[in-house]
């Protein structure tokens, strides 16, 4: 997990040959400008843009991938990430390749608040929840995902 501010995404660089793709992405463009929905920005990397309401009180699952990492940047607004070790997961849903997703429950974790200043980074070792309300409801949030080398 990398949770960080953006103005140093670039030290981030040479950990992933596909990290390093979304990094040298988000340098380039203005990311803020996507379409809602899944653009592709490479064979191994591409983004989704969603925008959506968060409830009060409510937590969602811990997910957790194992081809794919995530980038997290929210462009509208803030939202809690909690993250934690996979190992810390207590599955509800197997993990399936088809989503390379699995679901679950964790009591020990990291809370992260993601705004436009910060971004956060999962790695197959790491599980997050995300859409955990920090005071707006309406968010607009990209999550670029770049297959794992």
């Amino acid at each position: 997990m990398i949770y960080d501010k953006i103005e140093n995404l670039e030290n981030y660089e040479g950990r992933n040959k596909n990290l390093d793709t979304v990094i040298q992405y988000i340098k380039a463009h203005n990311y803020s400008e996507l379409p809602t929905g899944k653009t592709l920005i490479k064979d191994d990397v591409f983004v989704n843009v969603f925008e959506y309401e968060i409830e009060e009180n409510q937590f969602p699952p811990f997910e957790f991938h194992e081809l794919f990492g995530d980038v997290h940047l929210v462009v509208t607004n803030q939202e809690i990430i909690n993250s934690t070790q996979r190992e810390n997961v207590k599955i509800t849903t197997p993990y399936d390749i088809d989503s390379d997703a699995g679901l679950g429950n964790a009591e020990k974790f990291e809370s992260c608040l993601l705004d436009q200043n910060h971004f956060y980074v999962a790695f197959p070792e790491d599980a997050h929840r995300v859409k955990v309300y920090a005071g707006e409801r309406k968010i607009k949030k990209i999550v670029f995902k770049f297959k794992i080398v």
